[in-house]
C-alpha cells in the first residue's frame, strides 16, 4: 500500500475527494489528510501545516506521495531538502505531486511582477538538484500555476482564472492530451501542463457551445502570445462537460467520448 498525504490549500477545507479524479487515492493508495489552518494566509498558518507534514513523514513507512495543492504545494516544496525528511522519509520511497503551485518555475504568478502573488515563506519551488521524483501539475491558465509572462497582452491577464486554480477535479496525470515535460537542469522534476479549452475567460459567457468554440479560436492566439515557456502548450478543441466523460468537440461540431486517460503511477 502506498499513503497519499494531502495538503489543501487556502480554503478552510480538506482537498476534494475527487482531486486528481481521485486516482491517488483509491486501489493501491490510501488517502491520509494533513488539516492545518489553512483559512488565512500567513506565516503561522504555513508554519502550522510544516510542521504537522513532517511529523506525517518522520512518522510513516512504507511508500508515500506527498500531494500538495497551492499553498500546500509550497510546504512541500520546503520538505524536499529539509535533512530530517531526507534521511527519515527518503526518495527511495516518497515522491511528491503538486498541483497549482505559485512557484512554479514554468508559468508560476510569483514569478512575475504585479500578477498579485508573491514568493513567500522563504520558498521558490521546487529546489534545484532535488534528491525526489517531482511533478509539478498546472491547469492551463490557472491564476498562480499558469501565469503570462507578458501582462501588457491585457486579454490573457483577463483571462487567468481562480476557478480553474482551484478546481482538479477533472484533471487527470494519465490524459494524453496533456503536455509532459522534463526539465533538463532538474531531471527529477517534471512538469505536467493539462489542457483547459476554451479559454476561462470565454468559457465564463453565455454563449453556444459551438460559439465558445469559435471565439476561443480567434483569441488563443492572443493570449498564447503572452506566454513563455520552455515546451508547448497542450492542444485541444474538445469541451468537456464539468468532470464527465462527455465532451463538445469543435471541430465535429457535436458531442463525442473524451480521450480516457492512461492510469498513472508516480512511482513507474
Amino acid at each position: 500500500m502506498t499513503t497519499t498525504f494531502c495538503l489543501a490549500g487556502f480554503s478552510g477545507k480538506l482537498l476534494d475527494r475527487d482531486h486528481l479524479g481521485g486516482e491517488l487515492f483509491t486501489g493501491r493508495f490510501t488517502r491520509r489528510d494533513i488539516p492545518y489552518d489553512n483559512r488565512f494566509f500567513g506565516n503561522l498558518n504555513f508554519n502550522d501545516g510544516r510542521t504537522k507534514a513532517k511529523a506525517a513523514l518522520l512518522e510513516s513507512r512504507g511508500s508515500v506521495i506527498v500531494l500538495g495543492q497551492s499553498m500546500g504545494a509550497r510546504i512541500a516544496c520546503s520538505l524536499m531538502d529539509d535533512p530530517d525528511v531526507l534521511e527519515a522519509c527518503p526518495p527511495s520511497r516518497c515522491v511528491f505531486v503538486l498541483t497549482g503551485n505559485p512557484d512554479r518555475h514554468f508559468g508560476g504568478a510569483s514569478n512575475v511582477q504585479y500578477s498579485g502573488i508573491t514568493e513567500a515563506y522563504s520558498v521558490t519551488g521546487i529546489p534545484d538538484a532535488v534528491a525526489y521524483r517531482v511533478w509539478d501539475v498546472a491547469n492551463q491558465y490557472g491564476l498562480a500555476e499558469d501565469y503570462p509572462t507578458d501582462r501588457s497582452v491585457k486579454a490573457a491577464v483577463d483571462n487567468v482564472s481562480s476557478k480553474v486554480h482551484s478546481d482538479y477535479t477533472a484533471t487527470f496525470l494519465g490524459d494524453p492530451r496533456n503536455t509532459v515535460w522534463v526539465d533538463p537542469a532538474n531531471p527529477n522534476a517534471t512538469y505536467i501542463l493539462a489542457p483547459t479549452y476554451p479559454l476561462p475567460s470565454i468559457e465564463a459567457k453565455w454563449y453556444s457551445l459551438q460559439r465558445k468554440a469559435d471565439e476561443d479560436a480567434k483569441l488563443r492566439p492572443v493570449v498564447e502570445s503572452a506566454y513563455s515557456r520552455p515546451f508547448p502548450a497542450p492542444v485541444t478543441k474538445i469541451n468537456r462537460m464539468w468532470s464527465t466523460n462527455v465532451g463538445w468537440d469543435a471541430d465535429k461540431r457535436g458531442f463525442v467520448t473524451m480521450p480516457k486517460p492512461m492510469p498513472w503511477d508516480p512511482f513507474s
